[in-house]
Order: structure tokens, then C-alpha cells, then sequence
């Protein structure tokens, strides 16, 4: 998913954000790279992306589904990612600062400016 999100970040032309010229070039990819096409699994990643809100589409020519990325998708910040952890810079309200080699959590307001 994390791809098709990029791709269509990167990609200018609405056209070429169609759901068959995504597939297309997601394939293009992994065949360049002598691995498996997998049109299926493109397919369903576009189905997602727009289902659970990180891009929607509109008709083009011949009703083609033109998408347009709502907010960026990483899969290390999906919690259904068998991998995720939420990291310590994403809390809310808080800033991750290294001081001397060690990490050190702060509030917001504690971090006023930087000396030199």
C-alpha cells in the first residue's frame, strides 16, 4: 500500500493516477526486479487506500478511477501492521531530544530554544 501511496504522491498527472496505470506501473516495478507481478494484490491496495481514507478518485475518460492522495500511507505507522510500534516522537505533546548520545523526552513548552 505504502507504493501505490507513494506513487501517486510523486505522480503529477491525474491520468497516469488511473487505477489501471497505477497497477501498471507497480507491476512494471516488480517485473524490472524479476519478481512476481501480483496484479491482484495492487488491485486490492488501491481498493484500501481509498476505503480506509488516504486518497480518493474521481471519474476520468471512460470512467477511469483518477486517484488523488489524501494523506500519505506508511505501513510503520498502520497499527495493524504485524510490525508496529508507536515511537516515542509520536506521542502527543511530546519532542524526542538527543543530548550527549541519550534520548530524552521532553514537553513542549520545557524546550524554549537551543544554545550554542
Amino acid at each position: 500500500m505504502e507504493q501505490v501511496s507513494r506513487y501517486w504522491e510523486e505522480t503529477a498527472d491525474v491520468s497516469e493516477r488511473s487505477t489501471t496505470k497505477t497497477v501498471a506501473a507497480m507491476c512494471a516495478e516488480r517485473k524490472a526486479a524479476e519478481k512476481p507481478e501480483r496484479r491482484s494484490i495492487w488491485r486490492k491496495a488501491v481498493e484500501l487506500l481509498v476505503a480506509e481514507g488516504f486518497a480518493t478518485f474521481v471519474e476520468g475518460a471512460r470512467n477511469a478511477h483518477e486517484h488523488t492522495s489524501v494523506k500519505p500511507y506508511r505501513q510503520c505507522d498502520d497499527p495493524a501492521w504485524d510490525q508496529y510500534a508507536p515511537s516515542t516522537a509520536d506521542k502527543v505533546g511530546k519532542l524526542k531530544i538527543i543530548a550527549e548520545g541519550s534520548p530524552v523526552e521532553a514537553e513542549d513548552s520545557d524546550v524554549t530554544g537551543v544554545e550554542s
